[in-house]
């Protein structure tokens, strides 16, 4: 799976909801997070990464991909 370690490898739209889930119930904050694909949320609904009551405090890393289709 995409969860190794303190390391979230994002590849796909569910992915990234999955991990921002996890997040909001305060699990997984602190990891280090990378994208593996550029990611396209144009059919679908993107989730933050961290609320107000549990925030994202990890390292987010693009690694020359992007996301797009969010608003």
């Amino acid at each position: 799976h995409c969860y190794q370690a303190g390391t979230v490898n994002l590849f796909s739209t569910s992915d990234w909801n999955e991990y921002a889930a996890l997040v909001a119930k305060g699990y997984c904050r602190d990891f280090k997070v990378y994208l593996q694909k550029d990611l396209d949320f144009k059919r679908g609904s993107i989730s933050p990464i961290g609320i107000a009551s549990s925030s994202f405090c990890g390292v987010f890393d693009g690694n020359g991909y992007s996301v797009k289709g969010h608003v």
